[in-house]
């Protein structure tokens, strides 16, 4: 899922490639040119950055878990003076989740490391042989295939920046950047929103074993029990997950910010969607406060929420209703009140709706429910929104399908 603020003017004639269907910003409203619908307003950045789009092919990756998709962004309309750079997006699953456990419906074939890393290095050359300079935001990497891409992507004289979540999966899982060694690296920010929740410190467990079972609670029991007071509050600061971002310039001078995230893994559960709402208001928080407004960014990641989740209402736009199912309780022995946080002035605007339309359900997961529950196996969607078309494929790293490109573009100094 892409994210994009502060879209500056775009030209006034059609795209070349797509005629009649131009993204364009008159003041502080963004619209499609061509007779499109009024989009709302939107800042206009102090760096002239445009997000287009265009169509072509690309080979991308999909299980019945993720249909991860590797997107390639390309230059829509030629012959102006721009400097232009391609965001891809891309969760890569982790060696240690790919098992036939969670992919039974996989071939067994597919689901081996030693298959899938060279299908995922071949999918990277083809987008590193591009010309323009590209940014690559990767989830689900872990600790080993982070060493991997390192050095593949060092090889090629790209820099690479990885944030793994501790605590979370063993090994633990994370999210990367990669890009080329002509996009100057201005800033670079490895943040965990949660932090900025001021719990009272837990109780620390004095053995091994009591964190053990706290650990196994927190992912069954505690997961699935009541929304009492404060305990998505408590949930949402449990989670360890990182926000890395990347202040980027281009050869013309102008600047902008590539960030990438992965979302905790909570879903449909009231509970779990309270927390995931508090996630999302931490990680406005956490962009508002180090990139000023007046820079341009893109948010890239699994959020593991659908488009119409009032969870990415909160993320892009900073609202919330108090009856909504995601509103969460407040913590009052703490002073945590939704009703008193701040959603300050950002506004994000989803790429995929600025592109043509929200994308459709793209995998399902099977779900191993608590045993303390006395669940079985059950069939339930594990939401990403990485593919641009639904399909149904067998295989990893392995198939092609149609996508959108994506575009920031970048005026040349006046």
């Amino acid at each position: 899922m892409l994210f994009a603020r502060c879209l500056a003017e775009l030209p006034s004639e059609s795209c070349k490639v797509c005629p009649g269907r131009s993204l364009r910003c008159r003041g502080r409203g963004c619209s499609w040119a061509g007779g499109g619908p009024e989009r709302g307003p939107a800042a206009v950045p102090g760096t002239a950055l445009r997000l287009v789009s265009a169509g072509g092919f690309a080979a991308i990756a999909s299980t019945t878990r993720r249909r991860a998709a590797l997107r390639h962004c390309r230059t829509a309309c030629k012959g102006d003076a721009t400097s232009d750079v391609r965001v891809v997006t891309y969760n890569v699953l982790s060696p240690t989740l790919c098992s036939a456990r969670r992919f039974p419906h996989c071939k067994e074939q597919d689901l081996l490391e030693s298959v899938r890393w060279p299908r995922l290095v071949t999918q990277l050359d083809a987008a590193l042989a591009e010309t323009t300079p590209t940014v690559f935001c990767l989830q689900e990497v872990d600790e080993l295939w982070a060493s991997k891409l390192h050095a593949h992507f060092q090889r090629r004289g790209w820099h690479f920046a990885y944030a793994m979540t501790p605590l979370t999966y063993f090994p633990p899982i994370g999210v990367a950047l990669a890009f080329p060694g002509d996009l100057e690296l201005e800033e670079l920010l490895m943040v965990r929103p949660a932090a900025q929740l001021k719990l009272a410190p837990p109780r620390s467990p004095s053995t091994r074993w009591q964190r053990f079972k706290d650990w196994i609670l927190d992912h069954t029991v505690r997961n699935h029990t009541d929304s009492d007071e404060g305990a998505a509050w408590t949930l949402a600061a449990r989670k360890q997950n990182r926000l890395l971002a990347a202040k980027l310039k281009v050869k013309s001078g102008s600047s902008f910010v590539v960030a990438t995230y992965h979302m905790p893994c909570l879903f449909d559960e009231p509970l779990q969607r309270q927390a995931k709402a508090i996630h999302a208001a931490l990680l406005r928080e956490a962009l508002m406060l180090h990139f000023p407004e007046e820079q341009s960014l893109v948010l890239a990641g699994d959020f593991n929420t659908k488009p119409e989740d009032s969870e990415l209402q909160v993320l892009t736009e900073g609202a919330l209703s108090e009856s909504d199912v995601a509103w969460p309780t407040a913590l009052t022995d703490q002073g945590l009140d939704f009703a008193q946080w701040e959603a300050g002035s950002l506004q994000l605007r989803s790429a995929y709706a600025q592109q043509g339309g929200e994308l459709e359900y793209t995998n399902y997961a099977w779900i191993e429910e608590s045993r303390v529950l006395g669940g079985a196996w059950k069939w339930s969607p594990k939401r990403t929104f990485l593919s641009i078309r639904l399909h149904h494929f067998s295989g990893i790293l392995r198939e092609v399908v149609p996508y959108r490109w994506l575009n920031i573009r970048g005026d040349t100094a006046s």
